[in-house]
């Protein structure tokens, strides 16, 4: 366990936000930014991908998304349009 403490306080990210319309010029150049962490010093060769909640913004999810990476995962956190509720979605 000292070892991974020991490796999550040294850990270096680099944080980033990639422009949907910038991957696909289709998306609106108004919407979120995604948003991608990636861990200089440790790699677990795994990725993280997050999707937000109904009216979230990838800036809200900062936090989870720096702790993953620390950790040393990839993290591609998604923006996406997503006005409807998924549970209003369910009585149609």
């Amino acid at each position: 366990m000292a070892f991974v403490i020991a490796t999550t306080c040294c850990a270096q990210i680099n944080t980033f936000y990639v422009k949907p319309h910038q991957t696909d010029i289709n998306f609106a150049s108004v919407q979120d930014s995604h948003l991608v962490v990636r861990n200089t010093t440790t790699n677990l060769n795994r990725l993280v991908l997050f999707i937000g909640g109904t009216g979230s913004n990838t800036k809200g999810y900062l936090t989870i998304s720096n702790f993953a990476g620390n950790l040393g995962f990839y993290v591609i956190n998604l923006s996406y349009p997503d006005t409807v509720a998924a549970v209003s979605l369910t009585k149609h």
